[in-house]
């Protein structure tokens, strides 16, 4: 029989991970930075953002940490924001000129 390939099934996004998203809008929309990237570090598959959220959410709880390892805690939490801003494509704020 020969091989007949299937689609994928469609992607199912929980009614949690759905409130969790809204969350995180809310989060950033009132400006919490350190919230929303709390929240964004708990969702499974953050793609190529994974790794600089989760050193946002590393920068937030335990700068000292940070700089013991030579890292800008700061440089952390603005790369973290990036990171977040590219993975729900929200728009970069306009620059003050």
């Amino acid at each position: 029989m020969p091989y007949v390939p299937t689609m994928k099934k469609p992607v199912h996004v929980s009614a949690k991970a759905g409130e969790t998203f809204v969350e995180i809008r809310a989060a950033v929309a009132a400006g919490d930075w350190e919230e929303a990237i709390r929240l964004a570090s708990k969702i499974g598959k953050l793609g190529e953002a994974k790794a600089e959220i989760l050193r946002a959410r590393e920068a937030y709880e335990r700068p000292d940490f940070l700089r013991q390892l030579r890292k800008d805690p700061e440089a952390a939490k603005e790369a973290g924001k990036e990171a977040l801003r590219r993975f729900l494509a929200l728009p970069r704020p306009a620059s003050a000129s």
